[in-house]
């Protein structure tokens, strides 16, 4: 409410917080809860999902759990030559007890992982887009990466460290399927 001081000669607003958000008062509190937007699917006609999001699976590393050694003997395994594995073992950002990813695919088979676990590497999922017909579709729906340079400056709806069409569908209705946080 608005108040006048005589003595002051001077309006005053005498206010609580449920004057701003009914119910509230001095013994509650306000908690704000941001969360990330999910990328839209898209669909046949009959609402199966041909792009959607879904995950990856990563195999790597925990630094201090494997010596180079150990590392670069997995080589056939991993399908990765020994100098690579030697060049991503000495890489100067890892620190103790940090995961190190070497190789993702959509899905490791369950010799696969069973051979990587028993050789002290770990298999962990990460979101990703995945595409129900794989390539069989891929000329149409096209596929997703991270935002550059020249489609930031392109575009007002994309930030930095965002996902955006690339080719296809995917770029074609990129607007449409971006994102909101709430």
């Amino acid at each position: 409410s608005l108040l006048y001081n005589e003595d002051e000669n001077d309006w005053h607003v005498e206010w609580t917080p449920d004057m701003i958000i009914p119910g509230l008062n001095g013994n509650r509190t306000l908690d704000f809860n941001f969360t990330d937007g999910v990328r839209g699917e898209i669909q046949d006609q009959s609402g199966e999902p041909l792009a959607f999001n879904g995950h990856k699976e990563v195999v790597g590393f925990v630094a201090g759990e494997v010596d180079e050694e150990e590392l670069t003997g997995l080589s056939d395994e991993l399908e990765i030559s020994e100098e690579s594995l030697e060049s991503t073992f000495n890489q100067e950002w890892i620190s103790e007890g940090m995961f190190v990813p070497l190789k993702e695919t959509h899905r490791f088979s369950d010799k696969d992982k069973s051979d990587f676990e028993e050789n002290n590497l770990q298999v962990r999922e990460e979101p990703a887009r995945e595409y129900a017909l794989d390539e069989a579709a891929f000329h149409l729906l096209g596929y997703v990466g991270g935002v550059n340079a020249e489609e930031l400056e392109a575009s007002d709806y994309l930030s930095e460290g965002d996902v955006t069409g690339k080719r296809g569908l995917e770029q074609l209705y990129d607007e449409r399927l971006q994102p909101t946080g709430g």
